[in-house]
């Protein structure tokens, strides 16, 4: 049967733990990807920013990462529900011949409301678009839903409240069965930031694709740890905004473990930034005014974060201070941070109208 979750830390830790909700990790032999943004929906609707980055952004890190070759990998950019349609029912056949060694993920970023996704001017039904995943002859099929509503620096993505939506799966599917990810409940909105220059639960997933989902450090990062990252920073995120955003997760692998994602040891060019205690860590690239690479919450020392080789700035930050790091990542190099020379930056304590906050100083 199917389970839809939208748990914390805590809960799912003790099903990973206990082994209740995973026998074991699964790796496809091929991998098809098709990620499908559009910064533009409906008349009406504001435009979105980041939208189509953010599929660019999966895809680039499941290639790098996730062992996903070029030819398994399409982007479906600022396209009607047509050209979506036409997208996956072809990769759906280019599948057939070795589907039972390989996994199909679908990623969509952009407007959507209780009927289905806004591609323009047209629309894209969840109920086709749930037909056409779950029935594909992939063993594994995954969909990442990343849409609703728009305003502000951070911008709920889309104009105008719908009513709530679910998708709802039935039994009758494949022998290793169909996961469903979506980066807000029935109801509520999702968000863009400007800050991460993304929204706010895709951000996150990237980010634990990248390592810092990556629980148990064992270089893997399964569907089920993605998800517990991307849920729990994603709530994080979503607290100053006028509505929480809970990320859900439906599932039906049936007896054959958790599916890994990507693996930190995978790419050419590749290197790590590796944690020098639980913190966050704010990561630019090249230096202190480049643009922000990611922003990863990990709770313990000696995480690895996978990035292309370069040079980085890295801000590790505490309730009270932040230390600055200017490092050089070369290819299949870890660069440990707890070793790493460091400046600290003590944040300054004002006063306004009677109450004290904490400022950068």
């Amino acid at each position: 049967m199917i389970r839809a979750l939208a748990i914390g830390r805590h809960l799912l830790r003790g099903l990973l733990l206990s082994g209740l909700l995973l026998c074991g990790v699964a790796q496809a032999a091929r991998t098809h990807v098709v990620a499908i943004g559009n910064d533009h929906g409906r008349a009406g609707e504001l435009p979105l920013r980041y939208a189509e980055r953010d599929a660019q952004a999966v895809a680039n890190v499941l290639r790098r990462l996730g062992g996903v070759q070029p030819q398994d990998l399409v982007v479906v950019n600022g396209r009607s529900a047509a050209d979506v349609r036409q997208t996956l029912l072809a990769v759906n056949s280019r599948i057939r011949p070795d589907a039972a060694q390989s996994a199909l993920i679908v990623y969509y970023s952009g407007h959507a409301d209780a009927a289905g996704l806004h591609l323009g001017e047209t629309t894209l039904a969840y109920e086709e678009l749930k037909n056409i995943v779950a029935g594909s002859a992939a063993a594994v099929r995954v969909l990442v839903l990343d849409g609703c509503r728009s305003g502000g620096l951070t911008r709920v993505k889309g104009v105008q409240a719908a009513g709530a939506f679910s998708i709802r799966l039935d039994d009758r599917l494949g022998i290793e069965g169909l996961a469903v990810m979506t980066s807000s409940a029935a109801g509520e909105d999702s968000h863009e930031s400007e800050r991460l220059q993304g929204s706010f639960f895709t951000h996150h997933l990237l980010a634990a694709l990248m390592g810092a989902g990556d629980h148990d450090q064992d270089g893997r990062v399964t569907l089920t740890e993605a998800y517990t990252y991307a849920f729990e920073n994603t709530l994080r995120s979503s607290e100053r905004t006028p509505t929480l955003q809970h990320p859900t997760y439906a599932y039906d692998i049936k007896g054959k473990g958790d599916l890994v994602l990507t693996r930190l040891d995978q790419g050419i060019g590749t290197g790590w930034l590796q944690s020098a205690r639980a913190a966050t860590y704010l990561i630019r690239e090249r230096d202190a005014e480049g643009p922000v690479f990611t922003v990863a919450s990990v709770e313990a020392a000696d995480v690895r974060i996978a990035v292309p080789a370069g040079p980085y700035f890295v801000q590790e930050r505490h309730p009270d201070h932040y230390r600055e790091y200017r490092v050089a990542v070369a290819p299949a190099q870890a660069v440990a941070l707890k070793r790493a020379p460091y400046r600290t930056v003590a944040y300054a304590r004002l006063v306004r109208k009677g109450a004290r906050r904490t400022a950068q100083g």
